[in-house]
Parts: C-alpha cells; sequence; structure tokens
C-alpha cells in the first residue's frame, strides 16, 4: 500500500515539507473530488480525474530547495507570464519556493 502524503513528504526538510503539503492542500481546495495518489518511484503525488495516467492532470513534487506543482500537457496551455518551467514535450511546471509563490 502506498504511503499517505503526509508518510511521503515526512522525510523531507521540514520548509520543503510544509511547503509541499501547502501545495497538495491548494490542489484539494481548487479541484475538490480529484484522485489524489502517491507514487513513490516517481516521486510525486499526482491529481486527476482517475487513477489512470491519461487522466492525471497535476502533480506536486518535493526537491532538495524548491517544490514543482507541474501541469501534463501544460505545453497546450497559454502561459503570457511565463511562469511555466520545463523542456518537457508536453509537462511544464512551476517551482514553489515560499508559500506566497501558491498565489
Amino acid at each position: 500500500m502506498p504511503p499517505t502524503v503526509e508518510e511521503f513528504f515526512a522525510h523531507q526538510p521540514p520548509s520543503i515539507r510544509e511547503l509541499a503539503l501547502q501545495t497538495c492542500a491548494f490542489v484539494r481546495k481548487v479541484m475538490p473530488g480529484a484522485v489524489e495518489e502517491v507514487h513513490t518511484g516517481r516521486n510525486n503525488v499526482i491529481y486527476g480525474n482517475s487513477r489512470k495516467m491519461s487522466n492525471w492532470i497535476c502533480y506536486v513534487s518535493p526537491h532538495k530547495d524548491h517544490v514543482n506543482s507541474g501541469f501534463l500537457r501544460s505545453t497546450e496551455l497559454p502561459d503570457s507570464a511565463g511562469l511555466l518551467d520545463g523542456t518537457g514535450k508536453l509537462l511544464r511546471h512551476i517551482k514553489l519556493r515560499s508559500a506566497a509563490d501558491l498565489d
């Protein structure tokens, strides 16, 4: 059985753990009813309409000095503010360094 979100982030430094948990809470707030699933092999928590990969919408992943909030198929989204980072074929992410970045 996969760990809970809290268990998954428990080994992170306190600042990253807290930011990751706040990011997950934010995603749950804006996507009520979304499926939330920890993927230890991918080092992230995914959210979507079902557990099927093609229905995943976004993910939260911890890093050494930030948390990524990533979006699948985000290369198809307009990004006039230039918030999305990455070079993947379909994925882009936002690097969150503090809770203020969630705004």
